[in-house]
């Protein structure tokens, strides 16, 4: 429904962030969203080829990545850990690595399709790779 849902710990409803479309704040298929150690949330939208940062509140703060910038195309997980935010790449096959500052840098493996992103407590990433039927770790 191209909007963030935030519920509390029982899950009750308490309110949504966002609509359709292509402006600040506007999602086109959001499919992962993470928080900083600020609160931040960053939301990566497949649709709309881009990663939107929110304020805890959920107004929009800046575009992190969006289409035509470097190797990202279709951003389809994110994992944000220290200074560094990972993003998967459904199309191209790789993690693009960027700063939370916004720089970017590039560090790619070899995938068919890494959806989801996530790490433990071991330091490890844990990229599900699932054209590959296969989760990496890093």
């Amino acid at each position: 429904n191209h909007r963030i849902q935030v519920f509390d710990l029982d899950l009750n409803f308490v309110r949504s962030i966002g609509s359709r479309g292509k402006g600040r704040g506007e999602f086109d298929a959001p499919y992962d969203v993470k928080f900083d150690t600020a609160g931040n949330m960053y939301v990566a939208e497949f649709g709309n080829e881009r990663v939107q940062v929110m304020d805890t509140s959920g107004h929009f703060i800046r575009v992190f990545f969006q289409k035509g910038e470097g190797k990202l195309r279709w951003p389809s997980g994110l994992h944000v850990a220290d200074k560094y935010v990972y993003v998967s790449d459904l199309s191209g096959n790789c993690i693009v690595v960027y700063e939370t500052s916004g720089q970017s840098g590039q560090k790619e493996g070899e995938f068919r399709g890494p959806r989801c992103i996530t790490s433990c407590v071991d330091g490890f990433i844990h990229v599900c790779d699932y054209r590959n039927n296969r989760v990496q770790i890093f």
